[in-house]
């Protein structure tokens, strides 16, 4: 079966970046779908939100991300996958950085605040 039985509910997972330390985070282990990723920056550089496929906490500048998105210096964003979801296999994880490059590893400024929804 490709996705879960409807209805789902879906869980939560929050964090506010610490500054000088990589954010790179483990959501959910195990197959899961994400349907949610929020992000306020409150900081005053645009930072890159990345979604991995992996079973750990991914390793930036190496592990490639299946998602990426921008959110601008002082924006948030809301990036919506629908009620079927992105899904991943492995596990899902979470990365911010300063830019878009898929194998940037550079550090964000500590105050931006991220949730993601997932299953």
């Amino acid at each position: 079966m490709p996705f879960p039985d409807f209805p789902w509910v879906g869980k939560t997972v929050s964090g506010v970046t610490a500054g000088n330390t990589p954010v790179a985070q483990l959501i959910a282990a195990g197959r899961s779908g994400v349907t949610c990723v929020t992000v306020a920056n409150t900081t005053n550089e645009p930072v890159s939100v990345k979604l991995f496929d992996t079973a750990t906490a991914p390793a930036l500048g190496v592990d490639v991300p299946v998602h990426t998105f921008n959110v601008g210096a002082y924006g948030s964003e809301s990036v919506s996958f629908g009620a079927v979801g992105l899904w991943f296999t492995a596990g899902v994880a979470l990365a911010m950085t300063k830019l878009m490059d898929s194998l940037d590893a550079s550090v964000v400024q500590a105050g931006t605040q991220w949730t993601v929804t997932h299953t």
